[in-house]
């Protein structure tokens, strides 16, 4: 039987041994030579099972031709740990239920914020979490759009400050007059998660 050597999410074991059932290869492969896989496998301290996502190494990364192996009998043939034929990027969660994906073409930090966020929603961290999050993509989106120092009549501190760094740009037409109302509940809400924090 394969196995996996990693932390077990279930009981909290350091390096122990999933002994590894089953895997499932319906991915995409990536630049043509790199496989995913999920793997199941049962912790041998806690005999509970867990499903983690496995990242193909390449041959000069493991120290023998991976792919080979894996296209000659695929991971559970493997006469080692899985481990150093691939890189463990996790485990399947309740993090990974389907959220909402942000849209397309979005500067990285802001996709990155935005992700959390609904990460966040999916985990039901609502207010400092979710909030925070989402207040940040406001945040950064704005700070993205406001127009060159000395260019506009816009403040320093109004710069500064999302709630009149939003004002400013509704009243100067930099963002269109429907979006005020949800920016503003989104600020506030953000603003709420992090006085929760702070006082937690």
């Amino acid at each position: 039987m394969a196995e996996l050597v990693t932390d077990c999410p279930r009981c909290g074991a350091k390096h122990i041994t999933l002994d590894v059932s089953a895997v499932n290869g319906n991915f995409p492969v990536q630049d043509r030579w790199q496989h995913y896989f999920e793997a199941f496998g049962i912790c041998r301290r806690c005999q509970k099972s867990s499903i983690h996502w496995l990242q193909q190494k390449t041959d000069r990364q493991a120290g023998f031709p991976v792919g080979a192996a894996v296209q000659g009998g695929g991971p559970l043939m493997l006469p080692m740990s899985l481990d150093r034929a691939f890189t463990l990027l996790g485990f399947v969660s309740l993090k990974d239920e389907a959220g909402v994906s942000p849209p397309e073409h979005l500067p990285d930090d802001i996709s990155l914020a935005f992700r959390e966020g609904a990460t966040c929603c999916v985990v039901k961290c609502w207010n400092a979490a979710a909030g925070a999050m989402f207040r940040l993509c406001i945040d950064l989106a704005t700070k993205a759009r406001l127009p060159p120092v000395g260019e506009t009549d816009i403040k320093g501190h109004e710069r500064g400050k999302l709630a009149l760094r939003l004002r400013w740009m509704f009243a100067n037409g930099v963002l269109p007059k429907d979006l005020e109302g949800l920016s503003q509940c989104i600020r506030e809400d953000g603003n709420d998660g992090r006085r929760a924090v702070q006082q937690s």
